[in-house]
């Protein structure tokens, strides 16, 4: 049994992570046989909560999966109630993202238009902030962005890139050695074979 946790609801329409899980949670059951579970963010789990979903659905596999920090949040929680249990359960930290895309700036009219459009306005007041403020806030956004690729290491039996080009991108933020790290590509998000 597969546990997938992604940041919001698994809804194929919704876009790019929504839709891949969607298709390989699928293939995944038609055929293999494995049954996939999910949850996400919004559900807000306790501990014990964790632990009881994790018992009464006989999981074996969790995909933490996204590039959100959230996500990367509750893994410390999720070690916590796996190794409370009697039972072996692989824990797993998907990656959706190139490393690093948070240093990425986006252009100002992009940026001025998303703002005027109330497109994520937190989020893209937030963009702006950096982006006029980055040479005073690159060192300490260095240091954030290396704690938050460094905690799936931690606690996570393996990283998941998307592809192997990345690892050395990913090591270089997270300063982590090369023993936890895997790369699979996305796989197309649609069933028909060509």
């Amino acid at each position: 049994n597969i546990l997938f946790i992604t940041p919001s609801e698994v809804q194929p329409l919704n876009g790019g992570l929504e839709r891949i899980t969607a298709s390989l949670s699928q293939t995944l059951n038609m055929h293999y046989g494995h049954v996939c579970y999910f949850r996400n963010l919004q559900d807000n789990y306790t501990e014990h909560q964790w632990e009881s979903y994790l018992l009464n659905h006989a999981i074996d596999v969790i995909i933490a999966q996204g590039a959100d920090k959230r996500v990367a949040q509750l893994l410390p929680t999720l070690r916590q109630v796996i190794n409370r249990l009697e039972r072996k359960i692989v824990l797993l930290f998907a990656f959706h993202s190139n490393p690093g895309v948070e240093l990425a700036k986006m252009d100002y009219p992009a940026l001025f238009y998303r703002l005027c459009h109330g497109i994520n306005i937190k989020a893209n007041l937030q963009q702006l902030a950096w982006q006029l403020l980055e040479p005073i806030t690159r060192k300490f956004m260095l240091r954030h962005l290396k704690n938050k690729y460094h905690l799936p290491y931690e606690y996570a039996d393996k990283i998941i890139l998307l592809s192997s080009s990345f690892i050395p991108e990913y090591r270089n933020i997270s300063g982590d050695k090369e023993d936890k790290f895997t790369a699979i590509p996305n796989m197309l998000s649609f069933d028909e074979k060509i």
